[in-house]
């Protein structure tokens, strides 16, 4: 599934310069975490569930709404 996606992303935008990896972690928790240190997270939405209409998905909704956490610098 994630490399049937990554192909549709690159057919469709073929100058991104993408990256992908499975996780095991909560998807959510995942990109709060990987992104504690960047200055803007895009997510987007997939319109599925019974919220639907709702701007905001529950991994948008979380991850806006994240409190954030010290990162171990010492790795």
């Amino acid at each position: 599934m994630l490399r049937r996606a990554e192909a549709e992303v690159l057919h469709r935008y073929g100058d991104l310069d993408l990256s992908t990896e499975p996780v095991e972690a909560p998807a959510a928790d995942e990109l709060v975490d990987r992104s504690a240190d960047a200055a803007l997270l895009v997510v987007g939405s997939r319109g599925h569930g019974s919220l639907a209409s709702f701007p905001l998905g529950s991994i948008s909704l979380h991850a806006a709404t994240a409190e954030p956490q010290p990162r171990d610098r010492s790795c």
